[in-house]
């Protein structure tokens, strides 16, 4: 009985010595108090403060914060968001892409068609608060001699992607350096099993389809005078999709005309990236009619609330000061848009460019010209709507409690001048500020 005494005391010593000792909570990280600036909360912008601990924004503490930083009436509205990229692709120019990004205060990125093995490269980077968040569609899937495969096998040989006589184009068309990287084929319904396999090494969230001019697959397909110029069988769409979602990943189609957009749809894309028709202002008028999105296929597109990118700053400029191009490209593509948004459909801010800061700048811009957006509507395309359809796991786009503390410091209020916007004083990710 004595034996059970003392061992009984030895136990309550030890536990009392393990609440004093090994129960005490963790040292508490600083709180940061970021005063008396003004906040977007996604209509307008309300006067305050915010404070911040580890990487997000949380209610305001008890004891108050053990820091502050004042922030003297600065505009404070979540980082942007492009959709639609090509760079980052791997670890060549990378420092400087993510500087590009950042100067503009776009934090959050999707490649949609990007090498898979030089992706790999820029593992050493990625992941951490002060880098850019990406996410990676790898190869997309094409029909053999379609887009983007020549354009890809002569930016590997060439170090261009155009060709400057048949020859080469010929080259392109019969080259394959470049299958399996960044471009899949796909030519057969009986091949879409194989060709699903080979998605599915890859871990992106994200997997890109081509569709150009499907009704005219039959005759294009394997013919080098149509290189690059089509892309799937219209018949190994919906098979495709369908195992793209039971692998869990979004589907972005690229297409360029109606019935291209009417196969995707059949077959349950989650996004477009691009509007029908965003070529038009190189078509001659006779076709313009023909790439005006009908109002059925409309109704379905709000119906299955898709999303889209609608690249009106590369349709613009592309049409340059040729007012014939300009007015050929906004009577096909600002219709498209605006009928799409009328429709509920979702658009994202999404460039198409490589590392273009003039475009990347320009974007959002062109879109809200071609939908009549007010810029609080531009602003939360930009930095609400587009971050989260790229992260839609993520809590990012808000300046409240629970959210990631990232945030872009303005000089003046972006929503009385839109220059505002690009007068960037500093910015903060995840609670790290970013060297200016």
């Amino acid at each position: 009985m004595r034996g059970v005494v003392r061992w009984f005391v030895v136990w309550l010593a030890v536990l009392s010595l393990g609440d004093v000792l090994g129960a005490q909570p963790s040292a508490r990280s600083a709180t940061v108090e970021l005063r008396d600036a003004h906040w977007f909360d996604g209509t307008r912008f309300v006067r305050g403060s915010r404070f911040v601990r580890d990487d997000h924004f949380i209610d305001p503490p008890r004891g108050g914060a053990d820091s502050v930083i004042a922030l003297a009436g600065a505009y404070l509205v979540p980082p942007f968001g492009d959709a639609h990229t090509h760079s980052p692709d791997g670890a060549r120019d990378y420092e400087a892409i993510r500087q590009t990004y950042f100067d503009v205060g776009v934090f959050y990125v999707q490649t949609l068609a990007n090498h898979r093995a030089a992706r790999r490269d820029l593992l050493p980077w990625l992941g951490r608060a002060t880098e850019l968040d990406v996410v990676f569609a790898d190869a997309v899937v094409t029909a053999t001699g379609g887009h983007p495969q020549i354009l890809y096998e002569l930016l590997a040989t060439r170090f261009r992607p155009f060709w400057e006589n048949d020859a080469e184009r010929f080259e392109a068309f019969r080259s394959r350096t470049q299958d399996g990287q960044v471009y899949y084929r796909l030519d057969r319904l009986a091949d879409v099993d194989s060709v699903v396999r080979l998605i599915a090494r890859d871990a992106g969230p994200v997997l890109k389809i081509m569709l150009l001019q499907s009704d005219r697959h039959a005759e294009r397909a394997g013919d080098s005078t149509y290189a690059g110029s089509y892309g799937l069988p219209p018949d190994v769409v919906a098979p495709l999709v369908r195992a793209a979602h039971q692998l869990g990943k979004r589907v972005w189609a690229h297409v360029e005309t109606p019935v291209d957009f009417a196969v995707a749809l059949d077959a349950g894309v989650d996004a477009f990236a691009h509007v029908p028709g965003y070529g038009a202002a190189d078509a001659p008028d006779s076709l313009l009619a023909s790439l005006l999105l009908p109002d059925s296929l409309v109704r379905r597109a709000g119906a299955q609330r898709v999303e889209m990118t609608a690249t009106a700053a590369l349709g613009v400029a592309e049409a340059g000061e040729d007012t014939a191009r300009v007015r050929r490209h906004a009577a096909v593509v600002q219709r498209n848009v605006r009928a799409l948004a009328n429709a509920g459909v979702q658009f994202l801010v999404g460039s198409d460019n490589y590392n273009n800061a003039h475009i990347l700048r320009l974007e959002p811009r062109a879109l809200a010209r071609m939908l009549g957006q007010s810029p609080v509507a531009l602003l939360r395309t930009w930095a609400v709507h587009t971050p989260q359809a790229i992260f839609p796991g993520r809590r990012i786009g808000v300046l409240a409690s629970g959210y990631e503390a990232s945030a872009l410091v303005l000089a003046c209020d972006p929503l009385r001048e839109l220059e505002c916007l690009q007068r960037i004083q500093r910015r903060m990710k995840q609670g790290v500020w970013l060297p200016e």
